[in-house]
């Protein structure tokens, strides 16, 4: 039994920070630097067994050589008075289990980054040969300022789990501590990569969005089965204020084959990230004002509509600019209007794409027989407008009478 005020490995124990079926943690000083650290002190049943012994060793040099933000770095390993122990990088805070226990089910964007720190987290060890086989909350660890969440860092680098055989007591309690969280592929003793971490790492993240575990059994056997057989359960039920994103999110995350879910942690931290997000709201107006890209006029309008629509968008008015038609046709006697065109003196009738009854002249296709149906036009031909101006002719008897007049003075004069 370590008490407060001892020296423990050269390290002078300040207080007690936790305890666990593993062992217990302690905030010591360091001997000869100014840093204090957290000391995991491991029970004498697993620093008795060999093959836990020999793993222990091997994970910790391991996980001493993980240099990243997102990870607890590892000082310092040995063995005093038959207890192994490790010294670890102190994080002022506290783990993401605790942190719901006491605020409840986390909010999205604080999930969210939270996920995605041990998601790099995870996946730098990954590439550097390290499995974690513990992702938990209580093993996320949360720096906080006030009651901001500045950062999150996975802690314990695969020595939770022994490679000792299954029959050991030792792997049993061990393996029946994070089983809420565990991988098919792991409860059935199969091959395991780092898509056993992004299982059991979804497992968390469904956790903290609901304050719930995912498969919450009375019996462990039920809580196993439940991992290799039973659907992923919508988070969205346990939470209503998640969407069905986050549910297509986490069932890929949870998926019972490793093939079927992403191809690493960050991508499924990605996916989540965004999933959390929800739905962004459209813009009010599809471009900012002043701004040089703008939408192309319609075509189907005339040039001064179109111009007109972008002017309004821009937040200018026209200031006694006369309503010009650029269609040809006679002269309007003044501004245009909305509404239907009244004939002229010597308007010949509607024009051709009216719904009234169309001149004699009008084209009818063979096959219908019916007026007022134009044959459809070929692509690329220029529509023709067959209202053409009137012809004037009153001026044009009155020069033939001049004509006459003049021809018969001269004549005249002539003779």
């Amino acid at each position: 039994m370590i008490t407060v005020g001892e020296e423990f490995a050269d390290y002078t124990v300040l207080r007690k920070v936790g305890a666990g079926g593993m062992g217990e943690i302690f905030l010591a000083q360091h001997p000869r630097l100014p840093r204090t650290v957290a000391l995991k002190v491991l029970s004498s049943k697993y620093s008795t067994d060999p093959e836990f012994r020999q793993r222990f060793l091997r994970e910790a040099n391991l996980s001493a050589g993980l240099d990243h933000p997102a990870v607890v770095h590892v000082y310092d390993r040995g063995e005093t008075d038959g207890h192994l122990w490790i010294s670890m990088q102190y994080i002022d805070g506290s783990d993401s289990l605790a942190y719901i226990v006491e605020n409840g089910p986390m909010r999205p964007p604080v999930a969210a980054l939270v996920i995605s720190d041990i998601a790099e987290g995870l996946e730098f060890a990954h590439a550097h040969g390290v499995l974690h086989r513990d992702v938990k909350p209580s093993n996320i660890l949360l720096r906080t300022a006030g009651n901001r969440v500045e950062r999150a860092l996975i802690a314990d680098f695969g020595i939770a789990h022994p490679v000792a055989a299954a029959t050991k007591l030792t792997a049993i309690d061990s393996f029946m501590g994070s089983v809420d969280y565990s991988a098919p592929e792991r409860i059935l003793d199969r091959h395991t990569d780092g898509s056993a971490d992004q299982y059991s790492l979804a497992c968390t993240t469904y956790h903290l969005l609901t304050g719930v575990l995912p498969f919450a059994r009375d019996r462990v056997t039920d809580v196993i089965t439940a991992h290799i057989q039973q659907p992923v359960p919508l988070a969205s039920s346990a939470n209503p204020a998640l969407g069905p994103a986050v549910d297509r999110v986490l069932a890929k995350g949870m998926a019972k084959y490793p093939e079927e879910r992403y191809c690493g942690c960050v991508e499924f931290a990605a996916d989540l990230t965004e999933a959390l997000r929800g739905p962004r709201p459209r813009p009010s107006t599809p471009y900012p004002r002043n701004s040089p890209t703008q939408r192309a006029p319609d075509r189907r309008q005339s040039p001064f509509e179109s111009e007109t629509r972008i002017m309004k968008r821009q937040g200018r008015t026209l200031v006694d600019r006369p309503l010009e038609d650029p269609r040809p046709g006679p002269p309007s006697a003044g501004p245009r209007t909305t509404g239907p065109r009244p004939p002229g003196p010597h308007s010949t009738g509607p024009r051709p794409h009216s719904t009234g009854p169309r001149p004699p002249n009008a084209l009818v296709p063979p096959s219908t027989g019916k007026q007022g149906i134009l044959p459809p036009r070929v692509s690329g031909e220029v529509p023709v407008d067959h209202h053409y101006p009137p012809i004037p002719w009153a001026l044009f008897l009155s020069a033939l009478a001049l004509c006459a007049i003049l021809a018969v003075i001269i004549t005249l004069i002539i003779v």
